[in-house]
Order: structure tokens, then C-alpha cells, then sequence
């Protein structure tokens, strides 16, 4: 039988996941979310005087983000949706595709409210699900383990670590089955993601699942007066929009990408077309998330997709047919470097 605060949480997902809720009704969800957490003695995001939970770890393959930051991401609302129904259908699918029982499902980076995997928790039964969690940060572990203490969900988990994702070895007796890492940023900067992934992924069983299941970087020029003009004329399609043109996939990570890849990882090279115009063009890199399945989180979607300029008119300056080379560094400030080849 769930208890008071385990129906709470029930409740204001069913409301995040619904799809006829409305936009303020989903943040009204997630924002009482952080209010039950914080009433059961978990990480309060509202803490001003906490100045410790505010500071992010460095690591040899970039950062963790700080306490409040991971806490502050719940309150994305499209973001934490997509991310959540797609990890409900893949453990459905795993469940469909194994007769191993439980399935053993990994949340590399939990964060101080291990959202992504306390929520699919409600949504099976324990003889069926295991999640083990991981953070660096001992705030992080301190906050999860309160939640699932006050939950009485105890039978949904198995090993708490504290511990660098990028480093993890998998020693249990059993498949990994499923492992869920959401540690990135927009153009996979800054954060570990790539190197949790290259670390992570191999220890998957060969059926296993690695979420998100697919990210994209695409190398758009973006007619920046074009774009300008459709946005004072309330013309807001950011997925067709005419003042963007696709000049090629930099990269894409998935589980198989980049097993055995050295810290320097070379992606491709493009040349810019003869109608590129340095003084009306912009170079972004877009990232497409595919969480799992049809879940998807495109360009704007939330602060994960949002276009990453790596040129703007009349800075840095290119000229057309000019070829640009991309590699991928895994290095404390992970990120796509450019080497422009004239």
C-alpha cells in the first residue's frame, strides 16, 4: 500500500505525463514536486542560505553540475516529461524483450531528486525493476536516499554510489540491462556525457538499452535577418524554418559510438557553400534528442536543444567553401572543436 507521499508523487506525475494537461498545469506539477521534497527533508531547492549545493565538481572529463542546478532541471517541463515517458516505454520494452527478472536499470547522475528514476518506480512493480544510482556529489546521495527512505520505496533500488560515472565498473552477478544518463548540455559541452557513455554503454547487456538512445549535432547557417523577420512577424516554427539550411550531421552519439575512441575523437568535415554570407549567416550546432522510441526533444524544446552558435555575422569571420574540420575532446572542458582548413 503507497503511503501519503509516494501518492503525491503518483498524482503530480500522472498530471506532468497527461496529455491534455495544460502547459501551466505541468509546471504547476513539478514545482509541487520540489515542495514535497523539500517537506520530507530531501534537498530544498528554495535554500538560499545552502551556498555549497551552488558549486559544481570538476572531473577530468568536465563537470557536475552543482546540487541546485540538477534540482533546478525538474522544473523543465518538457525536458522532464520526455525524458520520463521515454524511460516508461523502454523499461516496458526491456520488459517485453527479457525474461530476466528484475531488470536492472542504471541512473548514472541522479541528482538530488533521482527524478528519472523515483518517478518510472511508481510505475511497475519492484519484483519487475531494480534501479541502482550514481552521483559524485554526497548531497546528491544524502537527498535521493531521504526521498526513497520517506517513499517507502526501498525494494525499487539496489546499490547507491557515490562515485564518478566516467569511472563506474559494473560488478554485480546480473545483466545491466538498462542505463539512463542525462548529463549534458546543448552541443554535449562542458559535461560528461560522451565519456559516461563511452564508459557506460559496453557494460550494457547485448540487448540493453543506453537513454537517451540517440543525440544529434547538426552544423546549421542560419540566415540570421530571415530569422529576425519571421519572429517580428510571430512566425515561430523552429523545426522548418526558411532561414536555416542543414549543411551536414557533425556528430551522433549512441551506445555503440565511440567504444575504444581515444579522448580526441574525429567527427567530420564540411565545407561551406558557395552562398554563405559572413555578414548575414550564423554557424549553430542544433542537438535532437532522442530519448527512447518517438520521444523526442528538438531544437528549443528546453535548455538541452537550444542552438549553439559556433559563428555569428560579422564575428569570426568565414569565407564560402571554406572547409571546417570537427573533433570531439573529451577533456575537462569536453566539447566539438574546429579546425579551419583553407
Amino acid at each position: 500500500m503507497s503511503n501519503h507521499y509516494e501518492s503525491q508523487l503518483k498524482k503530480r506525475s500522472q498530471e506532468l505525463l497527461d496529455i491534455e494537461a495544460t502547459w501551466s498545469q505541468k509546471r504547476e506539477a513539478l514545482v509541487e514536486m520540489t515542495t514535497l521534497f523539500a517537506d520530507i527533508q530531501a534537498y530544498n531547492v528554495n535554500d538560499a542560505n545552502n551556498t555549497d549545493a551552488r558549486k559544481s565538481v570538476s572531473l577530468s572529463t568536465g563537470h557536475a553540475i552543482s546540487t541546485w542546478s540538477a534540482a533546478m532541471c525538474l522544473i523543465e517541463i518538457k525536458r522532464t516529461q520526455v525524458f520520463i515517458a521515454g524511460i516508461i516505454e523502454a523499461i516496458k520494452t526491456m520488459l517485453i524483450k527479457t525474461t530476466d527478472r528484475p531488470i536492472h536499470i542504471l541512473d548514472a547522475g541522479c541528482g538530488p531528486y533521482g527524478i528519472l528514476s523515483l518517478i518510472p518506480a511508481l510505475y511497475f512493480s519492484s519484483s519487475d525493476i531494480k534501479f541502482h544510482l550514481i552521483d559524485i556529489i554526497p548531497e546528491n546521495i544524502h537527498s535521493v536516499q531521504t526521498i526513497i527512505e520517506a517513499l517507502g520505496i526501498k525494494d525499487y533500488f539496489g546499490g547507491i554510489h557515490q562515485e564518478d560515472a566516467t569511472q563506474f565498473i559494473w560488478q554485480e552477478p546480473y545483466p545491466l540491462h538498462i542505463v539512463i544518463s542525462e548529463t549534458m548540455l546543448n552541443a554535449l559541452r562542458k559535461e560528461p556525457q560522451v565519456a559516461i557513455t563511452k564508459q557506460l554503454a559496453p557494460q550494457l547487456a547485448p540487448d540493453g538499452i543506453f537513454i537517451p538512445q540517440e543525440i544529434t549535432i547538426d552544423l546549421m547557417m542560419v540566415d540570421e535577418f530571415g530569422k529576425h523577420k519571421q519572429h517580428l512577424n510571430n512566425v515561430f516554427d523552429f523545426c522548418n524554418a526558411d532561414y536555416e539550411t542543414k549543411l551536414g550531421t557533425i556528430m551522433t552519439l549512441t551506445r555503440e559510438s565511440f567504444n575504444g575512441a581515444k579522448d580526441i575523437i574525429p567527427l567530420k568535415s564540411i565545407s561551406l557553400p558557395h552562398s554563405y554570407d559572413p555578414t548575414l549567416h550564423s554557424l549553430e550546432f542544433y542537438t535532437t534528442i532522442r530519448v527512447f522510441g518517438e520521444h523526442f526533444l528538438r531544437n528549443n524544446d528546453c535548455s538541452l536543444t537550444l542552438p549553439f552558435y559556433f559563428s555569428q555575422p560579422n564575428k569570426n569571420p568565414l569565407s564560402p567553401n571554406t572547409m571546417l574540420n570537427f573533433e570531439y575532446h573529451i577533456s575537462n572542458t569536453p566539447g566539438i572543436r574546429v579546425t579551419v582548413i583553407n
